[in-house]
């Protein structure tokens, strides 16, 4: 356990300063955030995808079939939240922010610089899952919140071209395509891909300890955000690690358990000034689910 802390020590860290940086700083604020986040998300990691998957030498089955598998059970994630949401939850808005907040996690931001921390040659197999939520995420997730805002006046157009457009889905498609037609890349881009690749997760880790000390934690709606907290970083790591153990057990599922267990993602509280969400909850959830995920983090990779 302690070689685990040691090993993704450095992520929380990074974070710590950026909530450092942001009390004493006033320079630091919400739109430095959004600065740094528009960086990493289109520039950033896309390179980062790119590199990691043009650094290898193939792509193994084992790591497709983890994705697809894992792709299966993100689909009936939402389908339990949905069911069981319905029944337990009073509101539609209510529903629509735990099932958003329980849906995207830190995968790309925390869990990918995470997994690799752990083991270098997850970079493939966490690209390939990255890209399989961001699939499932912006066609059923965001399709049931435009659908819902839009009283049924549901475009399939502007989902695909949401899909088509989307940086981390782009680069993960050019970085297999180099991989799988063996594309040769001049030494100059290939170094200059990774000098960049090597920037994105500092600056998001960064970003989002700025956002956490900048945003207050809202007691009136703790405890819906500890549910969601609870959710996250617990009932839905281990619902993956269910099913590896009893219907994949010969499939290495390590990744597939570890992104399940990340806090929150920033995402959500974009959503939140779109569809109908509760901000404050989303906030809270944030917060709290990264602040606990130090502890959770390092349970959900021992077990695995």
């Amino acid at each position: 356990m302690l070689a685990i802390l040691i090993q993704i020590a450095p992520l929380f860290i990074i974070i710590l300063i950026g909530i450092v940086f942001g009390k004493w700083n006033t320079k630091f604020n919400e739109t430095t955030v959004s600065e740094l986040n528009k960086y990493a998300y289109y520039i950033g990691y896309p390179c980062l995808m790119i590199n990691s998957l043009m650094s290898i030498d193939e792509v193994l089955p084992t790591e497709i079939k983890a994705a697809f598998l894992n792709i299966g059970i993100l689909i009936l994630l939402m389908i339990l939240i949905l069911g069981i949401g319905k029944i337990i939850l009073k509101s539609q808005r209510l529903l629509n922010t735990y099932f958003i907040c329980c849906v995207f996690g830190n995968i790309a931001y925390l869990g990918f610089p995470l997994v690799c921390s752990l083991d270098a040659s997850y970079s493939t197999g966490a690209s390939l899952h990255i890209a399989g939520y961001l699939i499932v995420i912006f066609t059923l997730g965001i399709g049931r919140l435009e659908y819902i805002k839009g009283k049924g006046d549901f475009s399939i157009k502007k989902l695909a071209i949401s899909i088509a457009t989307n940086p981390l889905l782009l680069s993960t498609a050019i970085g297999l395509a180099i991989l799988i037609f063996k594309i040769p890349i001049p030494h100059l881009m290939a170094t200059s891909i990774k000098m960049i690749a090597v920037s994105a997760s500092p600056t998001v880790l960064l970003a989002l300890g700025i956002f956490m000390i900048k945003n207050k934690l809202h007691r009136e709606v703790l405890f819906h955000a500890s549910a969601i907290t609870i959710l996250k970083l617990t009932i839905v790591p281990l619902l993956f690690l269910i099913f590896s153990v009893s219907l994949f057990s010969n499939q290495n599922f390590d990744i597939s358990i570890i992104m399940a267990a990340m806090p929150v993602a920033i995402t959500p509280f974009v959503l939140s000034e779109i569809y109908d969400l509760d901000k404050k909850i989303v906030v809270t959830s944030i917060i709290v689910s990264t602040i606990l995920s130090i502890i959770s983090i390092p349970l959900i990779i021992y077990l695995t």
